[in-house]
């Protein structure tokens, strides 16, 4: 397990800074998490976005919290909206 040693996690970290940087993203794979688990958040956040837009603003991230709903909005596209959603989890 990489957490347990700090310079293979310090090496680690560097490499998904670089990727990051060169690309814009990076793909997890073997990471062991139920492939159930998985399949079950991407229900619930099917569920979650679904939702009327004053449900979904009652889990509205806080400032300082690492947790709960996000959108964008711009008046100019506000026939569209919401053009961005996120939910952080």
């Amino acid at each position: 397990m990489v957490s347990s040693d700090p310079v293979a996690a310090q090496q680690t970290s560097r490499l998904v800074g670089e990727v990051c940087n060169s690309e814009g993203f990076f793909l997890v794979m073997s990471h062991g998490v139920e492939t159930n688990l998985i399949s079950n958040a991407h229900c619930y956040m099917d569920t979650f976005f679904d939702l009327h837009l004053f449900t979904k603003k009652k889990a509205q991230r806080k400032i300082g919290e690492h947790c709960g709903y996000a959108n964008s909005f711009t008046k100019r596209f506000s026939l569209k909206l919401p053009w961005k959603e996120t939910l952080y989890f």
